[in-house]
């Protein structure tokens, strides 16, 4: 199971015997489970919350709750909010490859391709991360220019010091 902000983004189910598997969760007949070839396995709706599929041994079975369209769309609008932040020379390189990602994206949604759906959203999450990373740096570069290029270079050692840690703290 892999999980991230308390939900599950999928359900890797093992198969040791062959028989029913009968799974519980908030709103999954909404969503695909596929075998590990990718193909669609047909599952009865119990509820809303619960499914029930038969199962071969040895088979591994996925329900991936990011393989919407609507969920990559959610990232990818994280995702492009993240370049306004993104200014700078020293981001130009991250942006580019942060626009070549929402643009494969998008053309995932754009072809429905319901298989890329979740690999798309868990690269753009990874390259959100590394993104807001950069921006954090880029950040604290300045403050820490912004300290040296302030400095008086008669001063002594220990008043710069002092007058760097009194920046920081402010």
């Amino acid at each position: 199971m892999n999980w991230s902000e308390g939900k599950a983004d999928r359900f890797e189910i093992k198969s040791r015997n062959g028989n029913t598997f009968t799974g519980e969760y908030e709103n999954i007949a909404a969503y695909a489970v596929k075998k590990s070839d990718g193909t669609k396995v047909e599952t009865t709706a119990i509820t809303d919350n619960k499914i029930s599929f038969p199962t071969e041994a040895g088979e591994t079975y996925t329900i991936d709750f990011n393989s919407t369209p609507e969920k990559l769309q959610g990232v990818i609008n994280q995702a492009k909010d993240l370049l306004d932040k993104m200014g700078g020379k020293v981001l130009d390189v991250q942006k580019a490859h942060l626009v070549e990602l929402i643009q494969a994206a998008e053309k995932v949604v754009e072809e429905e391709k319901s298989d890329e759906y979740y690999d798309n959203t868990q690269i753009l999450l990874k390259a959100i991360k590394v993104g807001e990373a950069a921006i954090e740096l880029r950040d604290s570069c300045s403050e820490a220019e912004e300290v040296y290029e302030g400095r008086d270079v008669n001063e002594d050692w220990a008043s710069y010091v002092n007058t760097a840690a009194d920046r920081t703290t402010s």
